[in-house]
């Protein structure tokens, strides 16, 4: 009997490692193509670093940060003093959450009338972010993964949206 449930807690392992590698790890993505807007979710430093390339790259004509409700934070230092020929954006979310981020995006899009957005963060978060953002934004939505190093705070990383992906999926449904 031992082995059957060792045999079970196994195969739970691996399916749970698999799930965490398919959704945090690996998540699909679907490139942009022109776009009216690049958004980017507060937090790693590699996040606003890729939407500024994507928006250099001719993705989009406006780049749209938030700084997480954090105004000294990196994303609000670019907020007042934007790269150069980099058209900026940015928002301050009601609260820091990537719900609230995910509503000022939105929020914005409609303002602009925008139709379509390239929603940059990090590989982890894009299952959650890219859910939350098409709850409350009616337009098509491009991902770009911003590759996490590998390191110790993986494992923390891909608990933390395990723990949000079930809320949203569950308890948290509204924009």
């Amino acid at each position: 009997m031992r082995r059957v449930w060792l045999a079970v807690a196994l195969a739970l392992a691996v399916l749970f490692g698999a799930l965490t590698g398919w959704l945090f790890v690996w998540p699909a993505i679907t490139p942009p193509g022109q776009v009216d807007a690049v958004v980017v979710f507060a937090g790693k430093r590699a996040r606003l670093t890729e939407g500024v390339r994507v928006v250099q790259a001719g993705v989009a004509p406006v780049l749209v940060i938030s700084d997480g409700g954090r105004p000294r934070s990196r994303a609000g230092r670019t907020c007042r003093n934007p790269p150069p020929g980099l058209r900026v954006v940015c928002v301050t979310p009601e609260h820091s959450s990537t719900a609230a981020e995910a509503a000022a995006f939105a929020e914005l899009a409609e303002r602009q009338g925008w139709r379509s957005l390239a929603l940059v963060t990090s590989a982890y978060h894009v299952r959650r972010a890219g859910l939350l953002l098409d709850r409350c934004y009616g337009g098509a939505i491009s991902t770009v993964a911003v590759p996490r190093p590998a390191g110790p705070g993986l494992a923390a990383d891909a608990l933390h949206e395990w723990a949000g992906l079930l809320a949203a999926v569950t308890v948290q449904r509204g924009c």
